[in-house]
C-alpha cells in the first residue's frame, strides 16, 4: 500500500491515508467475516452431524432433541463470543493508547525544532517528513498485535452476530414452527432483530 501510494509524486497525502485506512479494515472485516461464519458451521457439525450448505441451511430432519443440544451450545457459544469481544475490545483500547503515545513521541522528534536545527529543516522536504511520520504509524498501526486485536474483535463480533441469528432460528423451530428457512421466520427474525437494534441504540445512547 505504501508503494502504491507514494507511486505518483512520493508524498503520502491525506487522500492516500484514508484508502489505507479504507483498505486495512476492509481486510479485517472480510477476515472476521469469514472466520466467524466457517467458525459456526464447524461448531453446529459436531452438534448435528451434518455439515450446513453455504448459507447455514440443514437439509435433513432434527429431531427436538437435537435441536434442544444445538439451542443450548449456541447460547453457551453467544456467550463465550460475547466474553471474547469484550476481551478483544479492552486490549485493542489498551494498545492503541500505547502506540498513540509512541507516535506523538515520534511526531515531536520529526517536526519539533528543537530537536532539529534549522538548516537540517531547510534540506529536508515537508513531504519527506510526512512520509516519515506515515512510516511510523503505519508501523505502529499494522504490526502483528495491532492486526490480530483488531481482527479478533471483528471475528468476535461477527461470531456473535451469526450464532445469535441460528439460535434464534433453532429456538423458533423449536416452538412450532418447523420450516425455520420460510417466510414467516423470516419476517420474526426481521422485528426481532429490529427492536432489539432500536433498544439498542437508545440504551447505548
Amino acid at each position: 500500500r505504501y508503494r502504491i501510494s507514494t507511486s505518483d509524486d512520493d508524498v503520502v497525502d491525506d487522500v492516500e491515508r484514508l484508502w489505507d485506512d479504507s483498505v486495512v479494515e476492509a481486510e479485517n472485516d472480510v477476515l472476521g467475516l469469514s472466520l466467524s461464519f466457517l467458525g459456526l458451521q464447524a461448531c453446529r457439525f459436531l452438534v448435528i452431524g451434518e455439515l450446513p450448505d453455504a448459507e447455514g441451511r440443514v437439509h435433513q430432519q432434527l429431531s427436538r432433541g437435537i435441536i434442544a443440544t444445538e439451542i443450548a451450545s449456541l447460547l453457551l457459544l453467544d456467550v463465550l463470543w460475547v466474553l471474547e469481544t469484550a476481551a478483544a475490545f479492552i486490549a485493542a483500547q489498551r494498545w492503541e493508547k500505547q502506540q498513540m503515545r509512541k507516535v506523538k513521541e515520534a511526531k515531536k522528534a520529526i517536526f519539533s525544532p528543537r530537536q532539529r536545527s534549522d538548516a537540517q529543516l531547510l534540506q529536508e522536504e515537508h513531504g519527506e517528513r510526512q512520509n516519515r511520520l506515515y512510516k511510523e504509524v503505519e508501523s505502529t498501526r499494522t504490526s502483528y498485535v495491532g492486526r490480530a486485536l483488531s481482527i479478533a474483535l471483528s471475528w468476535g463480533m461477527m461470531s456473535t452476530a451469526w450464532t445469535s441469528l441460528f439460535l434464534t432460528k433453532d429456538v423458533l423451530a423449536y416452538f412450532g414452527m418447523v420450516n425455520k428457512d420460510g417466510i414467516l421466520v423470516k419476517i420474526v427474525l426481521a422485528l426481532l432483530v429490529s427492536f432489539l437494534a432500536c433498544g439498542l441504540v437508545f440504551g447505548l445512547d
